[in-house]
C-alpha cells in the first residue's frame, strides 16, 4: 500500500494562515481583557477613560469595547 502525499495548495495555506491570525488575535484580546481586569474601582476606570480620550478611536476602540462590556455585566 502506497501512501500518497500531496503538496499543500495555496487554498490550504491561506486557510492555515487565516486560522493562525485568528488564534493570535484571540490571544491578544484575551491578554488585553486580563490586563484591564486589574482596573476595578470607579476611580481607576475613570482614569483609564481619561487616558483613552487622548488617543485615536481606532487605537482605543478595543479597550473601550472591553470596558463597556464589563460595565454592562
Amino acid at each position: 500500500m502506497q501512501i500518497s502525499t500531496h503538496a499543500r495548495g495555496p487554498v490550504w495555506e491561506h486557510i492555515r494562515d487565516e486560522f493562525r491570525a485568528h488564534r493570535s488575535e484571540r490571544a491578544t484580546r484575551k491578554a488585553l481583557e486580563q490586563d484591564l481586569a486589574g482596573y476595578n474601582t470607579p476611580a481607576e476606570v475613570a482614569e483609564l477613560n481619561e487616558i483613552l480620550r487622548r488617543h485615536d478611536d481606532g487605537d482605543a476602540a478595543d479597550i473601550r469595547r472591553i470596558l463597556d462590556a464589563r460595565r454592562a455585566a
